[in-house]
């Protein structure tokens, strides 16, 4: 196994160019469904969009079949999951008691209360709907979890990655505007005598050779 070091700059511009034909693909169907989804990068909020007669119709279906998809996984009147112990394990836990096997249950449901209520909490509804837009129209997002702070999602345009040959996530470099963020963060690292600079600008790539 051999490391190489190399600049966020430059793995972004490397993979960018594998990105494009994925991008073509996702502002084609855009453009007959909901062209917001995805713009050129040259797109500002004053840009309009492309009006078609076949929005009406492919937008509706994505409405649709987003709020069904959405629905079936978060429903609003129902929990989206439940706990199911072994029988076995049950069994050992309880004694076979009814009155400790009735506890147990009674654990799980309050658990699965303080879930739900958590997941209304953050909002992950919300950004939920808004994930399935992306996977139905664009093929791929990025999904950033914060911590009690519910889901960030990063469409594809913000993002790029590098996969092993299963699909699974090796790398990846993702725009954020954090300017702000960036400049505290530098003073403070610079009071600690650090090198922020080379702290920043790089990611580690393990290549086999």
């Amino acid at each position: 196994m051999a490391d190489e070091v190399i600049l966020p700059s430059d793995f972004y511009s490397e993979k960018k160019n594998d990105r494009k034909q994925y991008e073509d693909r996702a502002k084609l169907i855009a453009k007959l469904t909901l062209p917001y989804v995805i713009r050129e990068e040259s797109d500002t909020g004053t840009t309009s969009m492309t009006d078609s007669s076949n929005q009406s119709y492919g937008g509706r279906l994505i409405n649709t079949l987003k709020a069904k998809m959405g629905m079936a996984l978060l429903p609003p009147t129902a929990s989206s999951f439940k706990y199911v112990p072994k029988p076995e394990e049950l069994a050992a836990l309880t004694g076979g008691n009814k009155n400790n096997i009735a506890k147990v249950y009674q654990v799980m449901s309050n658990n699965i209360a303080v879930v739900n209520a958590e997941i209304e909490l953050q909002q992950i509804r919300t950004s939920l709907f808004d994930l399935i837009v992306q996977l139905l129209i664009v093929g791929s997002v990025l999904v950033e979890k914060k911590e009690k702070k519910g889901v960030l999602i990063h469409p594809l345009q913000s993002f790029v990655a590098d996969l092993d040959d299963a699909g699974h996530l090796l790398h990846y470099v993702l725009l954020k505007n954090l300017k702000f963020y960036l400049m505290i963060l530098q003073l403070r690292m610079l009071k600690m005598n650090t090198n922020f600079t080379r702290w920043l600008n790089w990611i580690r790539r393990v290549k086999s050779g």
